[in-house]
């Protein structure tokens, strides 16, 4: 008779091993035995090893390329895109079948649009613009007949099925064939929570609840609906939703700029940027790109209310590469919590990045203050990379 530990350590030998980011110490990688609501178990260098839930920011499976996608996509209120090959729509009901999910069932009122066509690519903005907006009736949307972007009517949708998206236009009742149509957006809406699971090619569901097995994951999605897909179409599932905030993420409760010359030129140059510099470019600390973080120009102050539930402030602070390569920039740093210094630094060209871990439990208004330095202003680019607070 096999012991049943080593009978699970039989089936997860022939799977490659998942990368596991954590809050505290260094990436973990191990086969995945189990997720459930309290743990992940997995067998890490032969043992089994266990990682408590609230510790993980993100897990990263292998994954097989999928086949052929499907040629449908449903926006839920949730946030969640999921890709299908067939739905059809009443006033109460959706159902939807998918090579990844079967065949699956959920309430229309948690169906915010369905996307018909995927090309051009060049549309892919409009859509994400458009679907984003307050919208107080149904929309058909479509390409314009001239030039680029899409189009829109509004109406009531009443059914999608056999290829048609009935609806009411004003008084007419109207069949429009969906391949005339871009796509269609209902005036639901919703709020994107949870954590989040990349499924397939372009999947992404909004996660509150998550199970793993040796084959498939279970996921309750925001919006109340269950899936079940095999594991080798999961290519992550990212928890940092609930503990960690980046601050790039969220809009200050002040911002004060204060110019060095000419107020008007250098406001509009020199305002804040999130997640890239006043050029456009990515945010770079020596030979290392950042795709998260808050670009900072003297002298600014910049005030966030993050309230009371976080533990930790972390970032990687130094001149941008775009100056510090030159030898120029230079800002004095400092940073509060409800106007207590936590951190009160000069930063200049030649100094490396620095890693700032701060304790900020039970701030509710976290504040930056970065001052002109040595030089005139005008190379300041403070890079706070991947400044983030932790619960």
């Amino acid at each position: 008779m096999v012991h049943p530990v080593a009978l699970i350590g039989i089936m997860v030998l022939g799977q490659q091993a998942a990368k596991i980011t954590v809050l505290d110490g260094e990436p973990r990688q191990g086969q995945v035995i189990r997720l459930d609501d309290d743990e992940l178990l997995i067998l890490e260098g032969g043992a089994e090893q266990r990682i408590p839930l609230r510790q993980i920011l993100e897990i990263r499976f292998p994954t097989d390329p999928p086949g052929e996608v499907p040629s449908i996509g449903l926006l839920l209120t949730d946030g969640s895109v999921i890709s299908t090959d067939q739905v059809e729509v009443s006033l109460q009901k959706v159902r939807a079948q998918s090579p990844w999910y079967g065949e699956f069932e959920f309430d229309q009122q948690t169906l915010a649009g369905i996307r018909f066509q995927f090309a051009p690519a060049s549309l892919d903005d409009d859509w994400s613009q458009l679907a984003k907006r307050e919208r107080e009736q149904d929309l058909l949307v479509l390409p314009k007949e001239v030039g680029d972007g899409l189009d829109f009517t509004p109406g009531l949708i009443e059914s999608v099925s056999n290829g048609r998206v009935s609806c009411l236009l004003g008084n007419d009742a109207v069949d429009v064939p969906v391949e005339s149509l871009y796509g269609i957006l209902y005036s639901h809406s919703g709020a994107t929570t949870g954590s989040r699971v990349a499924v397939g090619v372009n999947d992404l569901l909004m996660a509150q609840r998550i199970r793993v097995t040796e084959t498939v994951v279970e996921v309750r999605t925001s919006a109340g609906i269950d899936l079940r897909i095999p594991r080798q179409f999961i290519s992550s599932i990212d928890f940092s939703g609930d503990q960690i905030l980046y601050l790039s993420d969220i809009e200050p409760s002040q911002y004060e700029f204060t110019p060095f010359l000419d107020r008007e030129t250098e406001e509009l140059l020199f305002r804040f940027r999130r997640n890239m510099t006043m050029d456009g470019t990515p945010l770079r600390l020596g030979d290392r790109k950042y795709t998260r973080g808050l670009w900072i120009h003297s002298k600014t102050r910049l005030r966030y209310r993050i309230g009371r539930d976080w533990r930790r402030f972390r970032a990687v602070m130094g001149i941008d590469y775009e100056m510090a390569r030159r030898g120029r920039g230079s800002v004095g740093v400092r940073i509060t919590g409800d106007g207590r210094t936590l951190l009160e630094s000069f930063v200049g060209s030649q100094d490396a990045p620095q890693e700032l871990d701060l304790d900020v439990s039970g701030i509710r208004d976290l504040e930056f203050i970065v001052d002109f330095g040595g030089d005139t202003g005008i190379s300041d680019w403070l890079d706070l990379a991947d400044a983030r607070v932790i619960k």
